[in-house]
C-alpha cells in the first residue's frame, strides 16, 4: 500500500468520527524484488535482475556451461537454494538468491592403436577390446608383441600419463606402435681367420 488518504473524518483508534462528506483516496504500487544468480561456489555473481514486479519470471540471459574436468561432463540442471533445493523462477514472489547446479556424468573412453595385433591392452586383468570403455584415473598395461623377427622401435601412447609399468588414463587412448626388422652382418673370413674376404651388410631377418 503505498497511500491512504481520508477527508471528512478525523481517525479515532481504529475508527474515523465524522466531520463532514468523506473522501477516501487509496493507491498502491506492485512491490519491486530482485534475483541475484550465483555460481556453484555460492560465492561468485553471475547476473542480478532488479525490478521485477511480483508474478513476473526471472530469465537468466544464457543456459549456464561448466567445462568438463576430464573424468565428468556436466549439464545445467537449475537454479537452487541455499539449501540445494530447485527454485521456480517463473513466479517471483520476493527477493532471491540462487545457485546454478549442474548433472555430472562419467565420461566413458576407449583405445584405438595401428597395431591392433601386436598390442595388448590390459585393465584390472582384462584384456581389452577397442569397443571396451574405460574411465579417467583407470590404470591400464600396454604391451606389445613384435612379429618374429622384429623389434619395437618405439610405442608413443596419448591420451595416458605413463606411471612406471601402467599407463593413467586422461582421455581416448591412442597407441601407435612402430617396429623393425633384425639386421645383420655376414663377414666372410679367410682360411687364417684375420684376413676379411667379404662382407654383407642389412641382411634382414630370415634372408
Amino acid at each position: 500500500m503505498e497511500q491512504f488518504v481520508v477527508r471528512g473524518a478525523t481517525l479515532n483508534g481504529d475508527k474515523y468520527i465524522v466531520n463532514g462528506d468523506v473522501t477516501i483516496n487509496y493507491s498502491e504500487s506492485v512491490n519491486k524484488f530482485s534475483v541475484i544468480f550465483y555460481d556453484e561456489n555460492k560465492t561468485t555473481v553471475l547476473h542480478t535482475i532488479n525490478n521485477l514486479e511480483y508474478g513476473d519470471a526471472a530469465v537468466y540471459p544464457n543456459i549456464p556451461t561448466k567445462q568438463s574436468d576430464g573424468a565428468y561432463s556436466y549439464t545445467f540442471a537449475g537454479w537452487t537454494d541455499i539449501n540445494g533445493n530447485i527454485v521456480n523462477l517463473n513466479y517471483i514472489t520476493g527477493n532471491l538468491e540462487v545457485y546454478v547446479s549442474y548433472t555430472a556424468e562419467q565420461i566413458e573412453y576407449s583405445f584405438t592403436t595401428n597395431a591392433p595385433d601386436r598390442v595388448t591392452v590390459t585393465l584390472d586383468g582384462k584384456v581389452l577390446t577397442p569397443q571396451d570403455k574405460f574411465y579417467y584415473g583407470d590404470l591400464l598395461v600396454i604391451d606389445y608383441t613384435p612379429s618374429e623377427g622384429h623389434y619395437c622401435k618405439q610405442m608413443i601412447v596419448t591420451g595416458a600419463t605413463q606411471n612406471r609399468t601402467s599407463y593413467i588414463v586422461t582421455g581416448d587412448v591412442n597407441i601407435n606402435y612402430v617396429e623393425e626388422i633384425y639386421k645383420f652382418t655376414v663377414t666372410y673370413y679367410d682360411a687364417n681367420k684375420t684376413t676379411v674376404l667379404h662382407t654383407i651388410n642389412d641382411l634382414e631377418y630370415g634372408s
